[in-house]
């Protein structure tokens, strides 16, 4: 998990974000993964980026991209989409 809080900690350096979400059957199968996640970003970064499990499920990535997609196609600043089951 150190390699992951570090790749995890470039991209927070890099883009600053409020929250991270971890997705996949990786992390679903071993919800530990996610808590020594955030220790570690915790210790390396010096800075609190909150991390958690995604519950979007296997569509995770594919409603991020149209999340995205429909943010600049549109030239909104923020986007929230709200899905049910």
């Amino acid at each position: 998990m150190l390699h992951m809080s570090i790749a995890i900690g470039n991209v927070v350096s890099l883009l600053d974000p409020e929250k991270v979400y971890l997705n996949g059957e990786l992390f679903r199968s071993l919800p530990d993964c996610v808590t020594a996640i955030q220790t570690e970003l915790n210790r390396k970064s010096g800075q609190y980026v909150p991390v958690s499990l995604s519950t979007l499920g296997k569509n995770g990535a594919l409603l991020g991209g149209i999340a995205l997609a429909l943010q600049h196609f549109f030239q909104v600043p923020q986007l929230q989409l709200h899905f049910d089951d």
